[in-house]
């Protein structure tokens, strides 16, 4: 059929998928990879599987987009994939941004109240801490 992946390209996506689903699954156990992320990952894995094994889901993609050759889909997904990853991780990042803005400004107030505080228990004569209860002579 005109467009399909011959048995070499084939073979070869099929053990780059397997490649890449071992490692997925390595950073999994070793908790270098969360779950939300890993979901995404053997999600798009499992769909390149099938893309790979099955011809009438490659020819009914290949159809829907207007793809002439089932190579240039699957570098298409792919694509499609990447950016979509690299979104979410931008939309991450900026929530991390925020998320650190906020606490930075916490840390200056309470650093702030921490001065005070420090300010108001030092005898302002011998600049020594004064102990709960008892007066400095």
């Amino acid at each position: 059929m005109i467009g399909m992946l011959s048995l070499q390209n084939r073979v070869a996506g099929l053990l780059f998928c397997a490649g890449l689903l071992f490692i997925t699954l390595l950073l999994i156990r070793s908790n270098k990879l969360s779950a939300q992320y890993a979901v995404i990952w053997i999600i798009a894995e499992l769909t390149m599987f099938v893309l790979l094994l099955f011809d009438p889901v490659s020819l009914a993609i290949m159809r829907l987009i207007g793809a002439t050759n089932a190579s240039s889909t699957i570098f298409l997904l792919g694509f499609v994939l990447v950016i979509g990853v690299i979104l979410e991780l931008l939309i991450r990042v900026s929530e991390f941004s925020s998320k650190l803005r906020v606490v930075n400004q916490e840390l200056g107030l309470l650093r702030e109240r921490f001065e005070r505080l420090e300010e108001s228990l030092t005898d302002k004569s011998t600049g020594e801490y004064r102990e709960r209860g008892k007066r400095s002579i």
